[in-house]
Order: structure tokens, then sequence, then C-alpha cells
């Protein structure tokens, strides 16, 4: 109930978001550049700081992490985030946002450890086109172990008209990252099995696509590039971290391991 009557009072107005906040990414990487984007976009001033900075328009400055900020986003690699998380609260610092694709369970335990809110906000990020649709998100996800800090309400606020803001406990955010990524690796491993069905007895693949695309609930993602399977940074990261995970509470992960191994049998006939 205290989670609902806060987003009300986001949705009503009654925080106030006009003013210039100070934000705070730590990993300035696709993810951190990516809030930092989105962030310069509205208006604020923004701090990067990484242990290999680099240099972009969207930051400000390099920050040291002594300053006071109305927003801390962490967008570190996973393994990082319990000592990132705890080195910043040791600094007296708050209104820490994770953005990193935890495992589910992570930041609760993370919060009770450090006895502080935390909030998950995970990217839903594509790395050829990660600016635009950090600034064009199909919806944002915000995971909170307590009540949505009302800066972040506030920094959201210029999308509500335009995306669903969605406000959920930090496991379920946690799970619905890794879900939704298992869910696309899924699909192109669906698309490149039936392509190889296809052309082993000599089925135009796509012509299968267009004709079952007429029925609405069957989605056109993982058609394109058909038969090279799924790679980058983050899919395959997550599905062994959902298999791991899965495993680690007694699931029977088979359907995610097949994926797996199919998935590296296709990625190892692609042509080099």
């Amino acid at each position: 109930m205290r989670i609902v009557m806060v987003i009300i009072s986001c949705i009503k107005g009654e925080i106030n978001v006009e003013r210039t906040m100070r934000i705070q990414i730590i990993g300035t990487g696709i993810v951190g550049e990516a809030t930092a984007c989105l962030a310069k976009s509205f208006g604020h001033e923004v701090y990067g700081y990484d242990i290999n900075p680099r240099q972009s328009p969207y930051y400000t400055n390099i920050s040291s992490t002594g300053k006071s900020y109305d927003l801390t986003f962490v967008c570190v690699n996973e393994t990082l985030v319990d000592g990132v998380v705890s080195e910043l609260v040791g600094k007296g610092m708050s209104n820490i946002v994770i953005r990193s694709t935890t495992r589910p369970g992570t930041i609760k335990a993370l919060s009770e450890k450090c006895k502080v809110s935390l909030c998950h906000n995970p990217e839903f990020l594509r790395e050829k086109t990660y600016l635009v649709d950090a600034l064009t998100p199909p919806f944002v996800l915000i995971g909170t172990t307590d009540i949505p800090y009302k800066s972040l309400c506030g920094f959201y606020r210029p999308l509500q008209d335009r995306c669903k803001i969605i406000y959920t406990d930090v496991t379920t955010s946690e799970m619905a990252k890794l879900t939704l990524n298992n869910y696309l690796a899924t699909l192109i491993t669906f698309w490149n099995q039936i392509n190889e069905v296809c052309k082993t007895v000599g089925v135009d693949t796509e012509s299968v696509a267009r004709v079952i695309s007429n029925d609405s609930r069957v989605s056109s993602y993982g058609f394109t590039p058909c038969g090279e399977g799924f790679g980058g940074k983050c899919l395959p990261k997550d599905l062994v971290q959902l298999i791991d995970y899965g495993r680690s509470v007694g699931c029977n992960m088979s359907v995610m391991e097949s994926i797996g191994i199919f998935n590296t049998r296709v990625r190892g006939l692609r042509p080099v």
C-alpha cells in the first residue's frame, strides 16, 4: 500500500521535477552511457565514474563519489554490484538505483545486509541502438525494497506520457529482466530450428514465416537474421545466469539448457 501511495503522488505531479538533478553514474559502459544520455535529455547534470573512464559527451564530469547526488545509478557488471553498493552506502550515499542484471534475490539480500532501501531499474537496450532505445523505452521497470525514491519517480516523470512506468518488488524486477532476455533468446532459437528443418526438406523459411504471421499471437522477433544464432553481451550471459539460478532453487532447466546447446552449435556452423 505504501508503494501505491507514492506512485499516485508521482502521477498527480506532487513531486517537483522541474529542478536540475545531480545524477551520478557508476560504470560508464553501454548501460551507463545510455542512462547518461537519457538524464542529459531531461536537462540534468550527469557525473560518471569508472575504474577505466572513457570520454563521452553525456557526462558533465568524472565524479569522485564523495559528492552529493540526487540519484546514483549503478551500471556495472553484476559480479561487482555487491562491492559497489556496499562502498556507496559506507560513504553515506542514498538513493542508489541498480541497473545491472542481477540474479533474483540479490538486491533484497544486499538491502538487508547494508540496512538501506534500494531500487532496481533494469535496462532493455539493444547493443546496436542503445542510445535510441534509452530515449524511447517500451516501458520503465522499477523494483523497490521499500517505497520508490521520490527523486527516481521525478526522474522518469517526463516519460510517463510516452510509456508505462511499472513498479514492483525488486525480486520480480530482477526475474522480469532475466525472463525477457531469455524469451528473446528462445524466439531466436525457435526460428533457427524451424529454418534448419525447412532447409532440409526444401521449404522456404520466409514463406512459412509470412503465413503464420497472419496470426496476431505470432511475434516477428527472432526471424531475422535467421540461422545465425544469438550472441552479444547480454543474451548468452543471461541464459547462463537463468540456468544457474533455476538449478540453485531445484528446478529442471532442460528447456533453457537445450537452447544453449542448440545456439552454440548454430553459431559454430557460421562461416568465419
